[in-house]
């Protein structure tokens, strides 16, 4: 089973889909648009707040970015020892989530 890739993309904006082929079948697509490196960063969120509930969920919350559209949210996480990164995609109107994948007792993460 293979968990990571690696991609070597394109120097200008682009479409990516994912989909998973296990013994269940197919996942749907996810489409991901990767910016052009030369594009304007976005500002990120503001008042990003992490919280740990237990050992293995991490609550986190944050603001949208003050003058700006927002459609959508891209949370990732990794331990600090080894940053093999974890994400979730959550639509506009999503301010708050728990981290329950991935997520160990007694390990730092990065969370942004």
């Amino acid at each position: 089973n293979r968990t990571a890739c690696s991609l070597a993309l394109p120097t200008q904006r682009c479409s990516c889909s994912l989909s998973a082929n296990n013994s269940a079948g197919i996942s749907p697509a996810a489409s991901l648009l990767l910016p052009d490196p030369r594009d304007p960063v976005l500002p990120p969120p503001v008042a990003l707040n992490i919280t740990p509930l237990d050992d293995r969920r991490l609550r986190v919350r944050w603001a949208a970015p003050l003058g700006q559209l927002v459609r959508g949210y891209v949370v990732e996480w990794c331990p600090v020892a080894s940053c093999v990164q974890n994400w979730h995609r959550l639509p506009s109107n999503i301010t708050e989530t728990v981290i329950t994948e991935a997520v160990e007792g007694g390990v730092l993460y990065n969370v942004t």
